[in-house]
């Protein structure tokens, strides 16, 4: 039986999967999944803190990071708040200041994109609605993260 060079055992699929650690700041279980979902698909593990609320991302960043992490993927329509203001804190916090942070929402606006901009976020992305547009736009979300990091 002919060996089949192309195709990849199992484990060494898991290998090469790139470990990412994320607080993803997200209201909607859907989104949050689909980022998981995409994250697999694109060969990244993804271990990520799950922020759903304003009151939430407030009282991690109170507390201070205690885990290290690679970035932050930040949706601006927040529950009990606006991401914007959730990006202030995270630049103003003495243990988040640095920290990669990509922002990924619905929001259309000039306005947030280029206060999001002044605010030195890594990257400003819409979510899309179909599908394979939604994986690939976190991929590029999850390596503006890792890139970031390199510099």
């Amino acid at each position: 039986m002919p060996t089949d060079l192309n195709s990849k055992h199992p484990l060494e699929q898991e290998i090469r999967r790139k470990v990412i650690r994320l607080m993803l700041i997200e209201d909607s279980d859907a989104d949050a999944l689909l980022v998981a979902e995409a994250a697999r698909e694109l060969s990244f593990d993804l271990q990520a803190q799950r922020l759903v609320t304003v009151g939430q991302v407030n009282e991690v960043l109170e507390k201070g990071i205690q885990e290290p992490l690679d970035g932050v993927l930040l949706d601006l329509n927040l529950p009990g708040g606006s991401g914007l203001d959730v990006l202030r804190k995270i630049r103003n916090g003495e243990s988040t200041h640095d920290l990669a942070v990509v922002v990924m929402t619905t929001s259309i606006s000039e306005r947030d994109r280029e206060a999001a901009t002044r605010l030195g976020v890594a990257g400003y992305l819409v979510k899309p609605n179909e599908y394979s547009q939604y994986v690939a736009t976190v991929g590029i979300a999850l390596q503006l993260i890792l890139d970031a990091n390199r510099e």
